[in-house]
């Protein structure tokens, strides 16, 4: 990661902090400069994720993810469906150190780099499960789950529903069309909190949904 690409990502944290009040630790600003730079150099290797610029990748794969840290619990289990790429499950490991977070990803390849970014960024809080959400059994009730880039249906709805605790949410990182047909997709045991825009640039949103 060269220099130019660390000061932009630490510039965008401080903006972060400042507008939306999400509070980070110089060791954890020092921990998402060094997944910047596992992602960049897994990224050569496997094309890990498809942003376009710098600015693009630091928007959407760190400052939306910390951004919905406002909506989770300080502490509980949380599941990361489709972790892929690590985000938003990686920096907000980095950043909630009270959540315990189980990632779901069937990709060996991308499992792997999963598995050495939390080695080298997370605090004991999070592990690899290399499984596809319909095979996945948690052990302890779940407070919240997170989920980008996965088609939302009913399948995963269900799965969802029967994870969760009552009061436990589930944060959709999509487009505002998408954001749309979950909401009609959701059942009633689902209630619709909010609908947050995210980086205006990208149509991103992020849905919030709590297990009636």
């Amino acid at each position: 990661m060269n220099e130019h690409s660390r000061s932009l990502l630490l510039q965008k944290l401080e903006v972060l902090e400042t507008r939306h009040h999400v509070v980070l630790s110089d060791e954890q600003m020092r921990s998402l400069e060094r997944l910047d730079a596992l992602v960049e150099k897994w990224n050569r290797a496997i094309a890990l994720v498809g942003f376009r610029t710098e600015e693009e990748k630091i928007e959407r794969y760190f400052i939306e993810a910390l951004h919905s840290s406002l909506w989770l619990p300080a502490v509980g289990h949380a599941v990361d469906i489709g972790s892929g790429g690590g985000t938003p499950a990686l920096p907000l490991a980095i950043q909630n150190p009270g959540i315990q977070w189980t990632l779901l990803e069937p990709n060996r390849r991308k499992a792997l780099f999963l598995e050495e970014a939390i080695g080298t960024v997370a605090s004991g809080n999070a592990t690899v499960a290399s499984c596809r959400y319909e095979d996945f059994e948690p052990r302890t009730d779940v407070a919240a789950i997170t989920t980008r880039g996965v088609r939302v249906g009913g399948a995963l709805l269900r799965a969802a529903e029967t994870w969760l605790r009552p009061g436990g949410r589930i944060l959709f990182f999509t487009g505002t069309d998408k954001a749309v047909d979950i909401e009609q997709t959701a059942t009633a045991v689902w209630r619709m909190q909010e609908r947050i825009p995210l980086a205006l640039r990208y149509k991103a949103e992020l849905l919030v949904a709590e297990r009636c």
